[in-house]
C-alpha cells in the first residue's frame, strides 16, 4: 500500500502560502524544528556543510516515520532568524528546519546516530530538536535576492503600526526557492517579524 506523501506547506497555509504583495498578520502555531545556532554574515546559506546535516537527518527521520508510523513527509525550507540589524556585520543565527510533531527526542536520536554513523569522516554540525511557539506574527513574501529583504521588513514595520502592533524580537526568514533551480529575480523568501500590542 502506497503511503501518503505530507506536504506542510499545505497543511499549514498561513504560515508558508503567501500571495505575492500582501501582508499577512497571523496567529502562527507551535511547531516542532531542527534548529542549528551560528554566527556569521548572509553568505553563510552558501556553507553547505552547515546545512546539509538537515537534509540527511530529515532523510533518515522520513526512513523511520514512514517503516514504522506509515507517514511519510516532503522536507521543509531552511528557515533564519537573525538577530541583527546590520546585515554587513556578522551576526549569530539560528537556523531551523521544520518537522512533523510526531518527531519525538527518541526519533531524532536514532536518526541522528543513523547519520553519525553514515558519516564518520565528515565534520558538520548538530541541530537540536525543539517546539517553538512564535504566536502573532505579520509576514510578506519577497521576491528576488534575500540581500534586499530589509526594504520588505520595513515595509511590515510600517504596516503593522498602523494597526496598533509593535515588532519585537527577531525576524525570520524561510527561503521557498531552490537557489540553482530559479533565477535570483524569482526567488522567493517569506519574511516574519513577531509582533506584541
Amino acid at each position: 500500500m502506497a503511503i501518503k506523501l505530507t506536504d506542510n506547506r499545505k497543511v499549514f497555509k498561513t504560515v508558508y502560502q503567501l500571495k505575492t504583495n500582501t501582508i499577512g498578520i497571523v496567529e502562527i502555531p507551535d511547531l516542532t524544528f531542527l534548529a542549528i545556532e551560528g554566527v556569521g554574515p548572509l553568505d553563510i546559506l552558501e556553507k553547505e556543510r552547515k546545512f546539509g546535516v538537515f537534509i540527511k537527518i530529515q532523510n533518515q527521520l522520513r526512513s523511520l516515520t514512514s517503516k514504522r508510523l506509515t507517514y511519510n513527509f516532503r522536507q521543509m525550507p531552511i528557515e533564519i532568524e537573525w538577530n541583527h540589524e546590520n546585515r554587513n556585520e556578522e551576526r549569530s543565527w539560528t537556523a531551523m528546519v521544520q518537522v512533523p510533531d510526531l518527531v519525538d527526542a527518541a526519533l531524532y536520536e536514532e536518526a541522528l546516530d543513523n547519520v553519525r554513523e553514515k558519516n564518520r569522516d565528515k565534520e558538520y554540525s548538530i541541530p537540536n530538536l525543539l517546539r517553538q511557539s512564535q504566536g502573532l506574527c505579520a509576514q510578506k513574501l519577497h521576491v528576488g535576492h534575500w540581500r534586499e529583504a530589509e526594504t520588505t521588513i520595513k515595509q511590515i514595520e510600517t504596516y503593522v503600526k498602523d494597526y496598533g502592533y509593535k515588532p519585537k524580537g527577531l525576524h525570520r526568514e524561510i527561503y521557498m526557492s531552490v537557489r540553482h533551480m530559479n533565477p535570483m529575480e524569482k526567488w522567493r523568501t517569506i519574511i516574519r517579524v513577531p509582533l506584541e500590542i
